[in-house]
């Protein structure tokens, strides 16, 4: 999830070349790894196996860039005053360009690709995930953007993305036999309580901590 929102911050292909070129994740069949691909032809995502070579055994996630269904056409102003909304809830009203997510359960072929509704970029998804655009085309909020991000790509692969320390993992090991896919072995999202992370976002005196400070050496 961490690629993702570094591309869709950072990458100028899917912004310059919105609704002609997408990012595609390709899961497994349990939705744990993945392979990321970057400036694929959104109109060729039916032909991904035969044109990449990857095997696409499980769901598909096609990641696009959009300005809205209704952002232009006869008579239409584009630059309407309420083209930017501020509310998570209404970021498919949107007029701004913003990305988009699409996840299939699996790949479509290309008779849904020409069946497609006229005015969708692509065949109805299984899941459809609209992020906010609040004007500033940084898409790195904690609520609005990484959050519902984290929470739509729980919902779709079935999986708790979320980052654990450590210590956390092994009270829930003690007490539970299903442990997050966070605390999996070798996993880098995995988070160690230390000396110098209980200190950094506490700039106090060791008398106002509300804890004892126990110096690893």
């Amino acid at each position: 999830m961490t690629h993702i929102l570094k591309s869709i911050n950072e990458a100028s292909d899917i912004a310059s070349m919105f609704k002609y070129i997408c990012h595609v994740v390709i899961f497994d069949q349990q939705g744990i790894s993945s392979k990321y691909l970057e400036t694929f032809p959104c109109y060729l995502v039916s032909r991904l196996q035969v044109l990449t070579g990857y095997e696409v055994p499980g769901p598909v996630m096609v990641i696009t860039m959009e300005f809205g269904k209704n952002y232009s056409g006869a008579g239409v102003d584009p630059f309407p005053i309420e083209r930017t909304v501020f509310e998570a809830s209404a970021s498919h009203r949107s007029s701004s360009l913003h990305p988009v997510f699409y996840f299939y359960k699996q790949v479509f072929n290309d008779q849904s690709f020409f069946e497609r509704p006229l005015d969708w970029n692509l065949p109805i998804p299984d899941r459809l995930l609209h992020l906010m655009e609040d004007f500033s085309l940084q898409y790195d909020l904690p609520s609005s953007h990484v959050l519902m991000l984290r929470r739509f790509m729980e919902e779709t692969l079935g999986h708790d993305l979320r980052n654990w320390f450590a210590e956390d993992c092994l009270k829930i090991s003690l007490t539970s036999s299903l442990l997050p896919f966070g605390c999996h072995g070798n996993n880098s999202s995995l988070i160690t309580r230390s000396t110098e992370l209980l200190t950094s976002s506490l700039p106090f005196k060791q008398e106002f901590l509300p804890f004892q400070i126990i110096s690893e050496s």
